[in-house]
């Protein structure tokens, strides 16, 4: 391989990391706020199974209008820090590709498609950041990605990530119904489900910069590789 190949084919990885911490933050502060609506939400509810008319109608107006218009603004702020996330990580296994010296376990289509095809999306993913983080650690090239250890942090976020998603998620949609009960407890599992997001938020952000810095680390070892092609 030519010696000037690795410098020229590694990309900057910087701004996509800082629009995928960004919006990951972001996404953090709306399930935080939307765990504190959620909480109001079971106070107005017990009041009314002790007392309905301790609590005015604007009241419930109003918690339900917040609430909505949280789930709109959720639903919106998840999607686009789902693109950022995925263009920084298109970006960095671009890179990994060539700082590693073996094949990863996932070819480069999974890299996206492994989030969105049902059952593979369970553990694909995860694996595709495992091995970016092993091609990307500073030091001597990782041989051999499937045979590599297994970073913790990566294990502890995508956990955390299919508990927030999946358990969670789901149980809201089985809690679903139209008494004060089962609307309470919606409510609750809400709020323990919004702070699970903005744990698992601020996990994916620390996994965003650590490979970054890696990446930069291993450019920035590159220089002597970069050659000056005469201008005709």
């Amino acid at each position: 391989m030519d010696p000037a190949t690795p410098a020229a084919r590694l990309r900057p990885v910087r701004g996509p990391a800082l629009g995928a911490v960004v919006m990951l933050a972001v996404y953090a502060l709306v399930r935080v706020v939307g765990s504190g609506l959620s909480l109001w939400r079971v106070t107005i509810i017990e009041r009314m199974l002790v007392d309905s008319g301790s609590v005015r109608s604007l009241e419930v107006e109003v918690t339900d209008t917040l609430l909505l218009g949280a789930a709109y603004v959720k639903v919106a702020v998840f999607a686009l820090a789902a693109v950022a996330f995925l263009a920084w990580l298109h970006r960095v296994r671009g890179n990994a590709e060539v700082l590693a010296p073996g094949p990863h376990r996932r070819a480069r289509p999974w890299v996206i498609l492994g989030w969105f095809v049902p059952v593979v999306n369970l553990w694909f993913p995860k694996q595709v950041v495992e091995d970016v983080w092993n091609a990307s650690k500073p030091g001597a090239p990782v041989p051999s990605l499937p045979l590599a250890r297994r970073p913790v942090l990566v294990w502890i976020w995508w956990n955390a990530f299919v508990i927030s998603f999946w358990v969670l998620d789901v149980v809201a949609a089985l809690l679903w119904h139209s008494d004060l009960e089962s609307l309470r407890e919606l409510a609750r599992v809400d709020v323990i489900g919004s702070l699970s997001w903005a744990g698992t938020g601020a996990l994916a952000a620390y996994v965003v910069m650590k490979i970054t810095r890696d990446q930069e680390a291993r450019l920035d070892a590159l220089p002597q590789f970069t050659v000056n092609l005469p201008i005709n």
